[in-house]
């Protein structure tokens, strides 16, 4: 991930997502999929388990970091 000169702000954020990362709850589409956005993005933990108890077992809670600067957004997994 390229980062502008250190000019942007990383924030963490929470994600459900399967143990292998490969599906993302898209909290606006009310479903699972495939590209992590924006709208995967929890603010706190306790609102993603809270959510997290909705669902089927085999999710979990993850930490992403969602890192902003002039250029853009970007999400990483940690």
């Amino acid at each position: 991930m390229n980062y502008s000169n250190g000019m942007g702000i990383e924030i963490p954020q929470y994600v459900i997502t399967t143990k292998s990362a490969a599906k993302f709850w898209n909290i606006k589409e009310d479903k699972f999929v495939k590209q992590l956005t924006e709208d995967c993005l929890f603010g706190t933990p306790a609102l993603a388990n809270d959510k997290l108890k909705d669902l089927d077992f085999g999710y979990v809670v993850k930490t992403a970091r969602k890192y902003t600067d002039s250029n853009g957004i970007r999400i990483r997994m940690s």
